[in-house]
């Protein structure tokens, strides 16, 4: 469907913009979305706010049902949805999916953008089948409400070299293509892809933590969160932990302040208590941003998060702000083999 050159300027995305992408594993990882904003940087074009709403593993169902509490409570002006790769269903169920999602977002006065699928490497003939059934009812869907499309299905068609060693998730290069489909699919068709990708830290991040190993069916309290500390043999980390080619995923991550692999790092264990210190120059409130596998975050010896639904692996704000006092404030972290936490001041 091509839309007219006015028509695409008009609709560029603006300053005062949200954008939320919406979607799975693929894009919960964060690489495509931040080639876009890098892209979009680096041309010196107007930039919306971004923010990521994918999480590993979900389905269009899914995406259908968390609609109020993972997009619409960050009141977006542009919502990007890809979804397919883990989808099971037929094909007619995914349509309804996708048509209940596309009209939920408008009623929010937010322009939703569809991404065809990716592919997965080597596919049968059954996952080819169901992949082309699912672009066909995106294509339509598109078409007949006159919505933007980003075509990745047709960037990846006849590549190689574009998965990591899973065959499903893309690798870097995967990961530009789908950013040149999206840019190009909101008129940004002159805007490079970036060949390497900057990540610089997030905002907020505390460098430095003890770390030690817990048991797996240990208990976190307010009264024995030093005696843990204490009986555990921690090690001392320095974010980011390590450099390194940030093509390569979990080199993005380390560099933007997640850490990763603390089970090669402090020992093996798949629970980890963490503890690190927050200076603050007087009494203020700040957004606690959370990720990785977060199961809960102290402050000055109180609960301040909890898990009790996984939202994700990319970093995203808990729902309650925090009081941090003038001075020293400690920050204390229950986690599997990866966590992210920064306190971001209001």
């Amino acid at each position: 469907m091509m839309i007219p050159f006015l028509i695409i300027a008009a609709l560029l995305p603006k300053t005062s913009d949200r954008w939320v992408f919406l979607g799975d594993s693929i894009t919960d990882g964060n690489t495509y979305p931040l080639i876009i904003e890098q892209a979009l940087k680096e041309a010196k074009k107007d930039r919306p706010s971004f923010f990521n709403a994918g999480i590993g593993g979900d389905t269009s169902e899914g995406m259908l049902k968390r609609l109020d509490r993972d997009v619409f409570a960050l009141h977006p002006t542009t919502v990007s949805i890809s979804a397919g790769i883990n989808d099971r269903m037929p094909v007619g169920e995914y349509e309804r999916n996708i048509r209940a999602i596309v009209a939920a977002v408008r009623s929010h006065k937010a322009e939703p953008i569809l991404l065809t699928t990716t592919t997965v490497d080597r596919p049968t003939a059954e996952v080819l089948s169901k992949l082309e059934g699912y672009n066909s009812v995106l294509r339509q869907i598109a078409e007949e409400e006159k919505l933007r499309l980003a075509e990745v299905q047709e960037k990846f068609k006849g590549k190689s070299g574009l998965f990591v060693e899973d065959g499903i998730h893309p690798n870097f290069e995967g990961h530009r293509l789908i950013a040149r489909a999206v840019l190009d699919a909101v008129g940004h068709q002159s805007v490079p892809v970036p060949a390497k990708l900057k990540s610089p830290l997030m905002p907020g991040i505390i460098r430095q933590w003890q770390v030690c190993a817990l048991k797996s069916d240990a208990t976190v309290t307010a009264e024995n969160l030093d005696t843990l500390l204490g009986q555990n043999k921690g090690v001392s980390l320095i974010l980011p932990l390590q450099a390194g080619d940030p093509a390569i995923w979990p080199n993005q991550e380390r560099m933007r302040g997640f850490a990763i692999e603390l089970d090669k790092v402090v020992g093996s264990s798949d629970c980890f208590l963490s503890a690190g210190e927050r200076i603050a120059n007087r009494e203020e409130q700040a957004t606690i941003l959370v990720g990785g596998d977060v199961r809960s975050v102290w402050v000055n010896g109180k609960r301040v998060y909890e898990r009790t639904v996984y939202r994700g692996w990319h970093a995203h704000p808990a729902e309650d702000l925090v009081k941090l006092r003038k001075g020293s404030n400690r920050i204390c972290v229950v986690s599997g083999t990866s966590f992210f936490v920064s306190l971001v001041a209001r």
